[in-house]
């Protein structure tokens, strides 16, 4: 059996929820004061099998003026409309913006009812009927739509408006389960034994009973504890679907109507979007800088429109732009958006979501405009290439899910890419395949400048120049290094294959006298610095020299003060080992007798011994570890 929902629009007064009433048998104004007063102040919603091949969910919206906030937040998760005029007063204002709603949402199906056809003649009848032709075909959608005429109070025409809705919901597509779970929250209550319940259109995804969501923007973590579609108990609710959700730990003064529940983890608040906008009606215009009502879905937010490529938009333009808000969103790539000026309020038109989470790093306008203008022709491949390009230092993968129309597909996206060679993925790391031509540049202009001011080494030290040329982690950088033929690491140290390290005859020389020094000193060196002074030179050269002699395994540093030559210090090694071959222990003194050494050298070595596990230390003894 089909199953869609139907949203209402039209004037206030002109017969939407007595036609539902005569549809369905179900009142849905429900507040006292909508009965009181006889119109419909906030949404009403009926479930109801149609017809054997159909069941419906209407969604009945207020027609006043003041309330159209209340009708965006009902129909930006219907599937079709029916667009009621009264015969009695034929096109009036809401008539018109209601439409315009319509069509900045994107609802191409519907059905247009001409109600009260029991007020007036057969001369009046025909005038709105034409009335009404004239203004669909004037009209970008709805302008095929089948207008039936009908009396919520004789019945009359109920089964043609009927006939009509199954033929135009049995055409419509069946939706794809795909994307992370969302539904946009336009009604929230709490039922006694139960707690707390919210209700909307299932936007993406689908949700089951005991799975753990989120609701944005208040960041609360809660379980479905229970799930009914329309009005009956279900395991799960799926895209598409009106569905109540029975959320625990949650209060209902946490939550309002504009909220979103959502998969765990999967949308991040923003206080800015970038947009494709247009105006809706001739005589609108949106300026630059200027405060406008953006309705996303159910939620109505303050926003300041930047536009990107001018100063004004006129009817019938359309442009980029950046809107800054007043509070955190929840913002979707892709979905529509509702303009409505900021005082007075009507509506002046709409928008999709180009990026629902721009970086807040200034980009100049006229960039940014090629930008979007690049990401309005994109289909998601070519959107998540985009972004990659626009990021030449690289880009988190988790930053490609907020950017992504379904994140949840992002994965399959990204191996594609790479497989075509147009991207690099290192982990959870992006890169795109144009840049790397540009990384070799750097990362060689980087280890060239390292080795003019260390001239006795082969390489920059990979640590040191992650830390100069890359945002992530140093293991992700030594992956991608792996992408340039010219370029290595050895010993933990980058340098480059086709580069001959010449080093300055002089300082090979004082590298010699320094080592010699050691040599001579054996087991009982000075102090480097004291063997520096013996031989002029700078500081600089004085570093270069000592990290040479440690770097190739000349010297070894023992402790602080303590370096000596690998020479002596593999001959002690040898000796402690023979010495373990006949004694289980060495003392101290022992130590110091076999090698002539001063306590202020045998304490350093034994602690170096045990450090490289030659020695263990027992109480005041060593044994062989």
């Amino acid at each position: 059996m089909k199953y869609v929902v139907i949203g209402t629009a039209g004037h206030i007064d002109h017969g939407k929820t007595s036609l539902i009433k005569a549809l369905t048998g179900i009142d849905t104004d429900r507040l006292p004061e909508e009965k009181r007063r006889g119109i419909t102040i906030d949404l009403g919603f009926a479930h109801y099998q149609l017809t054997p091949k159909l069941n419906v969910s209407f969604i009945d919206v207020p027609g006043h003026e003041r309330l159209v906030k209340n009708m965006i937040s009902g129909a930006s998760g219907i599937d079709m409309v029916l667009l009621v005029i009264a015969a009695d007063e034929g096109i009036m204002p809401q008539t018109i913006e209601h439409a315009n709603i319509c069509e900045i949402l994107g609802i191409k199906h519907g059905v247009v009812a001409i109600t009260k056809i029991d007020l007036v003649d057969e001369v009046t009848l025909n005038i709105v009927k034409e009335e009404v032709s004239d203004f669909l075909k004037r009209r970008k959608i709805l302008n095929n739509a089948p207008i039936v005429c009908v009396s919520a109070k004789t019945k009359e025409g109920l089964r043609d408006l009927v006939e009509a809705i199954e033929k135009i919901a049995l055409s419509l597509p069946d939706k794809k389960v795909s994307g992370p779970f969302r539904l946009h929250i336009d009604r929230v209550f709490s039922v006694k034994g139960f707690g707390t319940v919210v209700t909307g259109t299932v936007a993406s995804g689908k949700v089951n009973v005991g799975e753990e969501v989120e609701v944005l923007p208040k960041g609360k973590i809660t379980k479905v504890r229970n799930i009914q579609v329309q009005g009956q108990n279900r395991d799960y609710s799926k895209v598409g679907e009106r569905c109540a959700l029975n959320l625990q730990g949650v209060e209902k003064d946490e939550i309002e109507r504009g909220d979103v529940v959502a998969t765990l983890n999967t949308f991040k608040l923003t206080q800015m979007i970038d947009a494709k906008i247009f105006v809706i009606e001739e005589n609108f215009k949106i300026k630059d800088l200027q405060p406008i009502r953006v309705h996303i879905a159910t939620k109505e937010v303050i926003g300041k429109i930047k536009l990107l490529n001018k100063a004004e938009l006129i009817y019938p333009e359309s442009g980029y732009c950046r809107i800054h808000f007043d509070e955190p969103i929840t913002a979707v790539n892709r979905i529509p958006i509702v303009l409505r000026s900021y005082s007075p309020v009507y509506t002046i038109g709409g928008g999709v979501i180009l990026d629902a989470l721009p970086e807040t790093k200034r980009i100049k306008r006229n960039i940014l405009y090629e930008r979007l203008k690049m990401l309005d022709e994109a289909d998601e491949k070519e959107r998540i290439e985009l972004f990659i390009k626009w990021h030449p230092e690289g880009i988190p993968v988790e930053i490609l899910k907020y950017k992504a129309i379904d994140p949840l597909n992002l994965e399959s996206v990204l191996k594609k890419l790479a497989e075509e060679e147009k991207i690099i993925l290192l982990e959870d790391i992006a890169i795109h395949s144009e840049h790397l031509k540009d990384w070799e540049e750097k990362i060689k202009k980087e280890v060239s400048e390292y080795l003019k001011r260390n001239p006795l080494k082969k390489g920059i030290p990979v640590n040191e120049l992650a830390q100069k040329a890359w945002k992530y982690n140093v293991n992700t950088f030594e992956k991608f290094l792996e992408n340039f033929s010219d370029i290595e690491i050895e010993n933990k140290r980058v340098i480059l294959k086709d580069v001959k390290v010449k080093v300055d005859e002089n300082l090979l020389n004082l590298i010699t006298q320094i080592e010699k020094e050691f040599l001579k000193s054996k087991l009982s060196p000075p102090k480097i610095e004291d063997i520096f002074k013996k031989y002029p030179m700078t500081s600089q050269e004085k570093q270069q020299i000592i990290g040479y002699l440690i770097e190739n395994k000349i010297l070894i540093r023992i402790s602080k003060d303590i370096l000596v030559h690998k020479k002596w210090l593999n001959n002690m090694i040898r000796k402690v080992e023979d010495y373990f071959n006949k004694k289980e222990e060495l003392k101290v003194s022992d130590f110091k007798d076999m090698f002539e050494l001063s306590r202020k050298y045998a304490i350093p070595y034994l602690e170096y011994l045990d450090k490289i596990g030659i020695t263990k230390r027992v109480g005041n003894v060593r044994r062989r570890k």
